[in-house]
């Protein structure tokens, strides 16, 4: 068995050695491990009579407290030696960062063809709030107190009666009572909801919203703009139905489903909803529901991506994975 004062130097040369975190970190763990002399050497501390089994316990820790603290202080040093690298070395902030190509991440992409649509077509564009007021995301909007969106399960309170957005349509108060007539405008924004997320649900999306007020507006005004826009956005008018919904702020609320085919197989594909201004909507904003009517719909970014790029999972849209991303490109 190899003494233990003849093993002190040979650590602290060892120690000595060492010139990165990696190497120490390496170093520690094999001083510790099961191999290791002393680790070995306790193993025929029972072969000892009491009075050795005294001082072997002694010199070890002895030896222990020494190793303990001559790693202490070589840590310290490479660390210190390694700042002042970071301080001498020149990093060249001018240097363009490193790109993948012409990859850009699918959301944006969508976001970028509503725009362009929306601008031909001769929308204004507004970005609603992250943060709004009970009043607009709720009470403008025809929403009773008793509506389940007001629930601490389905909506993130903030202090003083205020909410993180959860529908773009917290801006309607807002543009009906500020902007002249007639007003044709799209709010894009982040909206939030209180949901557990999976392969289909997220607690915070992007969200594009249409608000037309004018004299005389009917359904077909409605249906025609869906139409146009979907068209637009897909490549080919899809098959699209009109079913009952309840929306507070529409009447009569409508659901519009898209027909989805993947794998050669087909299902209806809950997409948005819409419908006419609820007259109440119109009178919080002081415009007269018999001079003047309108229409609503909206929708989200990440069910139009899901659906053009053929993706399942909308997990990967915040996983930030260059294997995934690489797969959109524009130009």
């Amino acid at each position: 068995m190899q003494p233990l004062e003849s093993l002190k130097p040979e650590i602290q040369a060892g120690i000595a050695a060492l010139t990165s975190l990696r190497d120490l970190i390496e170093y520690r763990n094999s001083l510790v491990g099961k191999k290791w002399t002393l680790t070995e050497m306790l193993k025929n501390v029972a072969s000892l009579s009491p009075e050795e089994k005294k001082t072997f316990g002694k010199d070890l820790n002895s030896l222990r407290t020494d190793v303990e603290a001559e790693l202490a202080k070589k840590e310290k040093e490479i660390r210190e030696a390694e700042l002042l690298g970071l301080e001498n070395r020149f990093i060249d902030m001018t240097v363009p960062a490193k790109t993948h190509g012409k990859a850009q991440h699918p959301i944006k992409m969508v976001q970028s063809e509503v725009i362009d649509i929306v601008t031909r077509m001769g929308f204004s564009l507004w970005r609603s709030p992250t943060v709004t007021t009970e009043f607009d995301n709720f009470d403008a909007l025809n929403i009773p107190s008793w509506h389940p969106a007001r629930d601490m399960q389905d909506t993130f309170w903030l202090t003083d009666r205020r909410v993180l957005a959860t529908q773009t349509s917290c801006m309607q108060n807002h543009l009906i009572r500020t902007q002249p007539k007639p007003l044709r405008a799209m709010v894009l924004g982040s909206v939030y909801r209180n949901e557990k997320i999976d392969a289909t649900h997220d607690i915070m999306f992007e969200q594009v919203e249409w608000i037309v007020i004018d004299k005389n507006i009917n359904i077909g005004h409605l249906k025609g703009t869906i139409t146009t826009i979907l068209t637009e956005l897909f490549g080919y008018t899809p098959k699209f139905r009109m079913r009952p919904g309840y929306f507070p702020f529409v009447e009569p609320g409508m659901e519009v489903d898209l027909w989805w085919e993947r794998d050669g197989k087909g299902r209806w594909l809950e997409f948005m909803g819409c419908w006419l201004c609820h007259p109440n909507v119109l009178r919080q904003a002081d415009v007269d529901p018999e001079e003047y009517s309108g229409f609503a719909f909206g929708f989200g970014l990440t069910r139009v991506a899901m659906i053009k790029y053929g993706i399942n999972d909308l997990r990967l849209f915040h996983e930030n994975k260059i294997e995934f991303l690489e797969q959109f490109t524009v130009g």
